[in-house]
């Protein structure tokens, strides 16, 4: 019983809480009662979808984590050069420019690889330079010819350290193969619709580390064109490999976390204040109506007989009057009394005042719009 006394208690404070509060509204215009009021109904839906979405995702995630870091690089740097001419007084070019085909001697070229780790590793494996020069077909591109050329033979890999390079100086007689291509031409008569002439650098690396073995290949390319006058070297020139030894590890999902530590808050006050929107602050539409209601019955109570059967709206076929004056007129005409039939749910539903007569029904209505009952 006691417990049941306290709840009662407890009841009753609280609706004596929120009778005080109704009882005095903070008006506010009625656009900003509104957007407040999507406002807050919008977070609470959005805090309960995810709280929802938090306690159903894994908790946990999982990531990559780099044990041993390194970095490598292997690039081809070139310059070209020409046979002995009268036309011109130089016979080396720079990179980057196009060249003319008949007057290339050979295409001189540093091949370069580094090796950075974050500590020292046992550094193997093996590189080398390959060539080779492929005839294709024209818009359809099959292979008609291709001949290889080794630039560089297999060399080994064999250091211990934190940090390795490779240099190496080649040259590529580019006109070796063109004079080549051009025996073939005249041999077999067949004319490539594509010539071209491909060069490989291989690194391939094996570094055993505290962390565990790292294996990566490195592969720089060099395409040159040599189907017209002129060719451009192109190509993937510079190869560049950072990361180095990772491992998975299973750690707990931050983000899912965050939404369950936030999410309950954000609910809660998205709550309270969607409950004072509907219970505190009303728009100003809405109070005038309330007070205007107030005083009407405090100055007329005695004229006025309240009903338990609520209407949601002017009965069909009543007329209609502008004030409540008009209808306290019409019932003093005709000796009539004013029926308050007392709405079920106060706000935002019509307060219609009648007066009933055999001929008519007479009606004052306080509300956003007085709409005639279907």
């Amino acid at each position: 019983m006691t417990g049941l006394n306290n709840y009662e208690r407890i009841k009753k404070s609280a609706a004596s809480l929120m009778e005080r509060l109704t009882r005095k509204k903070i008006e506010i215009k009625k656009s900003a009662w509104r957007a407040g009021t999507f406002l807050f109904a919008a977070l609470l839906v959005a805090a309960a979808g995810s709280l929802l979405w938090s306690y159903t995702a894994s908790a946990e995630e999982e990531v990559e984590d780099t044990t041993y870091y390194c970095f490598q690089e292997a690039e081809f740097n070139y310059r070209v050069y020409l046979l002995e001419n009268d036309l011109f007084g130089y016979r080396v070019l720079e990179p980057g420019r196009a060249y003319i085909t008949n007057l290339t001697d050979y295409i001189d070229v540093d091949f370069e690889y580094h090796f950075v780790g974050e500590s020292e590793a046992e550094i193997g494996g093996e590189y080398s330079i390959t060539a080779n020069l492929v005839a294709m077909t024209g818009q359809d591109e099959h292979l008609v010819w291709e001949n290889k050329y080794e630039l560089l033979p297999v060399q080994k890999i064999e250091a211990y350290g934190t940090d390795f390079s490779i240099k190496e100086n080649i040259a590529i007689p580019l006109a070796e193969y063109l004079k080549f291509a051009e025996h073939v031409r005249e041999e077999t008569g067949y004319n490539p619709g594509d010539l071209s002439l491909i060069v490989s650098g291989n690194v391939l690396v094996e570094a055993e580390t505290t962390e565990g073995i790292l294996q990566e290949e490195l592969s720089p390319t060099m395409i040159i064109p040599l189907k017209g006058n002129v060719f451009t070297v192109g190509g993937e020139l510079l190869d560049v490999r950072e990361g180095g030894i990772t491992e998975t590890m299973t750690v707990n999902a931050v983000a899912v976390g965050a939404v369950r530590a936030f999410s309950p808050l954000v609910f809660t006050a998205s709550a309270i204040a969607l409950l004072l929107f509907q219970t505190v602050i009303a728009p100003v539409k809405t109070i005038e109506k309330q007070r205007e209601l107030s005083g009407i019955i405090k100055k007329h109570k005695d004229r006025i007989v309240v009903t338990t059967n609520g209407v949601s709206a002017v009965p069909r076929g009543a007329v209609t009057v502008c004030s409540f004056d008009e209808l306290l007129k019409l019932a003093d005409e005709m000796g009539r009394p004013i029926l308050y039939p007392q709405p079920h749910v106060a706000e935002g539903s019509e307060h219609i005042f009648l007066i009933y007569t055999p001929e008519k029904v007479y009606a004052y209505g306080l509300g956003e719009s007085s709409q005639v009952e279907d």
